[in-house]
C-alpha cells in the first residue's frame, strides 16, 4: 500500500491518517514534505524577526551604536534567524525522530511522518505570534496562549516567566498528538511512553526558556 504524506490530514483526521499509516508499505511526497515544512519554518522565523518579534533584546542592545554598526547586527541576526528556522525544523523532524525510535520498536521513517504533522502545530504557534504582537503588542513572555501571564503574577524572577511561558495550548497539543500517534504505532505502554515523550519537551521547554532569558547582546 501507497500512503501519500499530508501532514495537515495527520491533524484534521487522525484516526484516519493512523489507519493508513500503521499500513503503508511505501509513501509518496516524502521528501517533497520535509522540503515544504522547513521551508514554511524558515519564512515564519524570518517574518518574526522582520517585525522584531522575540528580538526585544536585541534592540535593547542597539541602541546608541552608530549606522553601521546597528546595519550589520542587524543582519546578522535576521540570517541568524533564517538559519535558525531551518535547525529548528531539522531537530523536530529527525532528531526527536531518533530519540522516539531509540525507544519505540516501530519504523523510522513512520515516527518522521507522524513529527510532519505534529511540526504542523508548532507552525501554526509561530504564525499566531505575528497578529499577537502586531495587535497586542505582546512578546512571547505575555503569550495570551502561554503560562507567560501567570508566570507574571506569581512570581518576580525573570527567569521562572521565561521558562513558564514555553508551556503553550498548542504544545501541550503536541504533546497529545505525540502520544496518540506513537502509542499507536507502538507496543510500549502507556506511562512509559508519557515518560519518554514528557523528558523531550521538557528538556526542550527549559533550553528554550534558557536561550529566550539569555541576553543576545553577549553574542555580539
Amino acid at each position: 500500500m501507497v500512503m501519500q504524506i499530508r501532514p495537515l490530514k495527520g491533524i484534521v483526521k487522525p484516526h484516519d491518517y493512523t489507519y493508513h499509516l500503521k499500513r503503508a508499505e511505501s509513501y509518496s511526497r516524502f521528501k517533497l514534505q520535509i522540503i515544504i515544512l522547513i521551508a514554511v519554518s524558515i519564512f515564519l522565523y524570518a517574518v518574526n524577526t522582520f517585525y522584531g518579534i522575540g528580538t526585544e533584546s536585541v534592540s535593547k542592545e542597539l541602541i546608541g551604536i552608530n549606522n553601521v554598526a546597528w546595519m550589520a547586527r542587524s543582519q546578522l541576526f535576521f540570517i541568524g534567524s533564517i538559519v535558525a528556522g531551518a535547525v529548528i525544523a531539522c531537530v523536530f523532524l529527525f532528531l526527536s525522530s531518533i530519540y522516539y525510535w531509540s525507544f519505540l520498536h516501530t519504523s523510522f521513517q513512520k515516527i518522521v511522518i507522524v513529527q510532519m504533522s505534529i511540526f504542523i502545530l508548532f507552525l501554526v504557534e509561530k504564525a499566531l505570534q505575528v497578529p499577537m504582537y502586531l495587535l497586542l503588542d505582546i512578546g512571547d513572555t505575555s503569550n495570551i496562549l502561554s503560562l507567560g501571564i501567570i508566570a507574571q503574577y506569581i512570581s518576580d524572577s525573570e527567569l521562572i516567566v521565561h521558562l513558564l511561558s514555553q508551556v503553550t495550548l498548542l504544545r501541550i497539543g503536541i504533546i497529545a498528538f505525540s502520544f496518540f500517534y506513537l502509542k499507536e504505532l507502538s507496543d510500549i505502554s502507556r506511562k512509559s511512553l508519557l515518560l519518554v515523550i514528557a523528558f523531550l519537551y521538557i528538556f526542550y521547554w527549559i533550553g528554550s526558556g534558557l536561550l529566550s532569558y539569555i541576553k543576545i547582546g553577549v553574542f555580539f
